[in-house]
């Protein structure tokens, strides 16, 4: 076999067949290039020039906040966060109901009043 037979899709050249299968699937040696072009009017360039400019919109769209170092630095303290209002809140919950332990409410009864007839 010749390296080029053993040449991935994106030119690393992976002399063993199975890996080759679990990192590209097993059509491999299928896949190729596409040569892409696109079409844009003056009026669409410069308004795309402009929104890319003063919004960075398309960085917003090529980007996963959640995956960025600094999201992910804060996201313990962010769940702890959470955790201490959840806490809270059901501590102040629990100390505003009038039943003990959230059972129905005790009455005390006189039984007594009824056996009265003399």
């Amino acid at each position: 076999l010749s390296s080029s037979q053993n040449q991935c899709p994106d030119g690393s050249i992976v002399p063993e067949e199975q890996a080759r299968i679990e990192i590209w699937g097993s059509c491999w040696n299928r896949y190729y290039e596409l040569q892409v072009e696109y079409f844009m009017s003056r009026s669409a360039r410069k308004v795309l020039e402009i929104l890319n400019k003063n919004f960075l919109w398309m960085r917003t769209l090529g980007t996963t906040p959640t995956l960025e170092t600094d999201h992910l630095q804060r996201y313990p303290d962010a769940v702890a966060d959470i955790a201490l209002h959840v806490h809270n809140a059901v501590k102040i919950d629990s100390s505003l109901d009038p039943t003990p332990q959230g059972g129905p409410p005790t009455t005390s009864t006189n039984n007594n009043n009824n056996n009265n007839a003399t």
